[in-house]
């Protein structure tokens, strides 16, 4: 057994040691501009050092390493940027932060004495965050351990109703709720991420407006957005109605207008009788949105969605894009691929009573305002759709209707995509006068040529006999 004076010294070297680390720190923190780097490893070391030292070594130096702990704390409160990893640091080591939260323990008791002690209605401030920011790393931690019947009894002892925390300290509570929520609703607990998310919200309403910082305010936000997401994801009757609530609740406060439209969009296209509202919020998001392919999409998507309902209110917001924004950038994918969304809405609707003049006047609008033309396959594509509505015509005896579903699959804007459509079905001979095929009605589907463009069958979900994508 090693002599008691051996060991004793021991400790007191790895003490002077850990007190020179704090010291270091607390220079870089005093001067926190960035020209010294945080001695992240030597912090790490006495961290692990520390937590191995027996409490009766530490009598000797606890008056030293309390004053150094203090002005770090205070210090790494007001340097956000350095408490952030520093937090990082010590919940990513499990273990090692169970160890410093049970001696942290000692310091809390002290601080419930001096409150409990208090006959005042002020409560010493430095007492109060120092306990709350206690509770919320043993919330923390709870959570990281996935212990989150743990973390209900901690929270419950740093409930802002009950204390009277600091801004700040409510704030840092909110965020490490809404994390929780959002790791729940990456998991697909929805019912879970609801409840955390609805805490987290449930705490930032504590604070007055007027000690609120902006960060407080984007954090609500984004509180109020994502549990919007995880009850349409739950998708029960009370979800859906408590999503509209906190959507109302955003309507008369959020400035991002487009943001708090798509969540509608969401909502309304669950509800089968809300046709024209989802419309107009559509419209809204087509004059709004920065055109980017994964916006287009998403507009074609709920385009999809509204033509099941009204092939009609679908063609206004396509013509809407088509007009206003698309052909404002020239963007020849995002043309073609509207383009033949809305050559499959008009020719395979059947309450758009005008359809041929009203996709008439869109190609005409397209081939007088784009400065590129089609391509091969969308061109191809196009006219695929258009022959199958002459066949549907002719097949009915209305040959006055084929002969104009023929004379739009012959239009300008189509005839001038270039000589590599010379194989097109409307230049091969398949369409005779008035939309009759040329040798029968089943010579335009099993003859017609191959087209490479990936939409009707793909694209639209809409199948065309005898149409196989490249």
């Amino acid at each position: 057994m090693a002599p008691i004076s051996k060991s004793v010294n021991k400790h007191t070297r790895r003490l002077d040691n850990i007190s020179a680390c704090a010291a270091k720190v607390l220079t870089v923190l005093r001067e926190i501009s960035g020209a010294l780097p945080l001695p992240s490893d030597a912090l790490q070391e006495s961290i692990n050092t520390i937590v191995s030292i027996p409490a009766s070594a530490i009598a000797s130096k606890h008056r030293e390493l309390d004053e150094n702990g203090t002005a770090i704390w205070n210090l790494a409160s007001k340097a956000r940027d350095v408490i952030t990893p520093a937090h990082d640091l010590v919940l990513g080591q499990l273990d090692v932060a169970e160890k410093l939260l049970e001696r942290s323990a000692v310091y809390e008791k002290s601080f419930q004495k001096v409150l409990e002690q208090n006959t005042t209605q002020e409560l010493p401030s430095a007492i109060c965050r120092l306990s709350g920011d206690y509770y919320i790393l043993r919330l923390t931690l709870a959570w990281r351990q996935q212990r989150l019947d743990l973390a209900e009894i901690w929270l419950a002892k740093c409930s802002p109703e009950k204390r009277n925390l600091e801004a700040t300290v409510v704030e840092n509570l909110a965020d490490v709720l809404f994390e929780i929520g959002r790791d729940q609703a990456a998991k697909q607990l929805y019912k879970s991420a609801a409840q955390w998310l609805e805490k987290a919200h449930i705490a930032l309403l504590t604070l007055p407006p007027e000690t609120g910082s902006t960060d407080a305010s984007d954090l609500r936000s984004c509180i109020m957005h994502c549990l919007v997401r995880v009850h349409l994801k739950d998708q029960s009757e009370g979800s859906i109605l408590r999503a509209w609530e906190i959507i109302h609740e955003l309507d008369g406060e959020t400035e991002n207008r487009l943001a708090l439209s798509l969540l509608k969009l969401e909502l309304l296209s669950m509800d089968q009788t809300a046709v024209h509202d989802y419309h107009e919020i559509l419209i809204q998001v087509v004059r709004q949105i920065h055109l980017v392919n994964e916006n287009v999409r998403t507009i074609l998507h709920h385009v999809h969605k509204l033509r099941r309902r009204s092939a009609r209110l679908a063609h206004t917001v396509l013509a809407e894009l088509m007009s206003e924004r698309l052909l404002t950038v020239d963007n020849t994918a995002w043309i073609e691929k509207t383009l033949i969304t809305v050559v499959w809405n008009c020719s395979t609707s059947t309450d758009l009573v005008d359809s041929t003049a009203e996709l008439e006047e869109l190609l005409d609008t397209v081939a007088a305002r784009s400065h590129s033309a089609l391509g091969t396959a969308a061109t191809h594509a196009a006219q695929i759709l258009l022959l199958r509505r002459v066949e549907t015509n002719y097949n009915h005896g209305d040959y006055s209707q084929a002969d104009v579903w023929c004379r739009l699959a012959l239009h300008n804007l189509f005839i001038g995509s270039g000589a590599a459509n010379e194989t097109a079905p409307v230049r091969s001979g398949q369409i005779g006068p008035y939309g009759v095929p040329a040798d029968s009605p089943s010579a335009i589907r099993t003859n017609r040529t191959r087209t490479d463009y990936p939409i009707p069958a793909v694209q639209i979900g809409v199948e065309v006999p005898g149409h196989r994508s490249g």
